[in-house]
């Protein structure tokens, strides 16, 4: 008897709690990958909050944190169980307003709490590429028996344009790939004057168009309200569509690779558009004759999916 009467005392603080749990009228209209679109029906939903997702037959089937809230509607990432699209939502009640970066991809603006950054969202951008091209080659002239080598320097400019997806694995690394068009210009002049062009001239030119695929890893190292500032490490395949050279034999110009670092931010306009910009530097895998790299500044437009 005494038992059931510690029981009930226990009991009866619990089942007081759970049953004055606010009611909500608010509903999920929308299932998409991990998450749903929900409407509001006049709740204040709150950015970080957590809810569970309640069926017709009043059974909770999942727990959801909202990540934007904005004109009546919301969207929230399913964290456990999952959503057949038509479930109420009831508050859980160790919630709060406190975004938990491990759940959603999300920071809030302090200026406007019904909107959010999504720094941790996949994202895709495209950017424009202005390239600073330098190349050294070793030139041997006609002098005969013994030719004369030199080391020409050759520099110049080129643009470009490359596509842009990030795939983030946690709150402070992501995966990044890369597929552009990426002319590589540059020319110089030799000291002898048969040095270049079949050992015929002086101006030594190397033009390449290449189509580029690249691959980094990128540390998120700053989040501010709308700047996410980064630095990244990785390598691009580089395949000549065209070549022209008077410094390199065509027939020797193939397929390569740059190793390289980058450092940039991308400013948020709005929860889901963003400007990228950066600087990189790339090197080309150097052979006995050659070594070249490329300085690449790039800006763009880009999206949070």
């Amino acid at each position: 008897m005494l038992s059931s009467r510690r029981k009930l005392v226990v009991g009866l603080p619990l089942l007081i709690s759970l049953l004055a749990l606010p009611a909500f009228s608010a509903q999920v209209t929308q299932v998409k990958s991990n998450k749903v679109m929900i409407d509001n029906q006049g709740d204040d939903l709150q950015v970080g909050q957590e809810y569970y997702l309640v069926n017709g037959e009043t059974k909770k089937v999942g727990l959801v944190q909202i990540s934007i809230v904005k004109n009546g509607k919301a969207i929230a990432v399913i964290t456990k169980g999952k959503s057949a699209g038509k479930e109420s939502l009831q508050l859980n009640p160790g919630s709060t307003a406190a975004i938990s970066e491990d759940v959603d991809p999300v920071v809030a603006s302090d200026a406007s709490p019904g909107k959010v950054y999504r720094y941790g969202s996949k994202k895709v951008s495209v950017v424009l590429n202005l390239f600073s091209n330098s190349m050294t080659a070793k030139e041997a002239d006609k002098t005969s028996p013994t030719p004369n080598i030199e080391d020409v320097s050759m520099k110049g400019s080129s643009f470009g344009i490359t596509g842009v997806l990030d795939m983030p694995l946690n709150g402070w690394f992501t995966l990044r790939g890369t597929a552009g068009y990426e002319p590589f210009k540059a020319s110089g002049t030799a000291y002898n004057p048969t040095s270049c062009d079949n050992q015929s001239s002086a101006n030594c030119t190397a033009e390449m168009t290449y189509l580029s695929f690249g691959a980094y890893g990128r540390f998120d190292f700053y989040k501010s309200k709308a700047i996410l500032g980064w630095g990244a490490v990785g390598g691009t395949m580089k395949l000549p569509m065209s070549k022209t050279s008077t410094a390199l034999k065509t027939d020797d110009i193939k397929m390569t690779a740059t190793y390289g670092f980058a450092l940039g931010m991308d400013y948020f306009i709005n929860h889901k558009y963003f400007i990228p910009v950066s600087i990189e530097q790339q090197v080309f895998m150097p052979s006995d004759t050659v070594k070249a790299s490329i300085m690449a500044i790039r800006f763009g437009v880009g999206m949070a999916l």
